[in-house]
């Protein structure tokens, strides 16, 4: 009788989800200061003075700060791979609607 191989038994396994959550933090670092490289872009696109688009910037942090706690209660909870999974998903899903806002509400909700 053959025993079946199970995909946690591979030894790659564990560095796939290495290397997807360090590319993860590679774009969660590109957004965190990519506003900072486009700046004059953002400001003539929006219609927008140094202030609000730093008021927009400051969206990130503010969300950042809040999220500490809940994120240490779920990562109890749920263990590392479904909070990888669903923050890989927020991050997409952020990056998408940053890169295809119109408005500058969207905006700042997608920072």
């Amino acid at each position: 009788m053959k025993k079946s191989i199970s995909y946690k038994s591979f030894t790659l396994y564990p560095w796939i989800i290495w290397l997807i959550a360090s590319l993860f933090y590679g774009i969660e670092y590109f957004q965190r200061v990519s506003p900072g490289v486009m700046a004059e872009p953002l400001m003539q696109a929006f219609h927008i003075n140094e202030a609000t688009l730093g008021f927009v910037d400051s969206f990130y942090l503010y969300a950042y700060a809040i999220a500490q706690i809940p994120v240490g209660l779920l990562l109890d909870e749920y263990g590392t791979r479904q909070l990888l999974a669903v923050s890989c998903f927020i991050i997409s899903l952020g990056s998408f609607l940053f890169a295809s806002s119109q408005l500058l509400w969207l905006l700042a909700v997608a920072r």
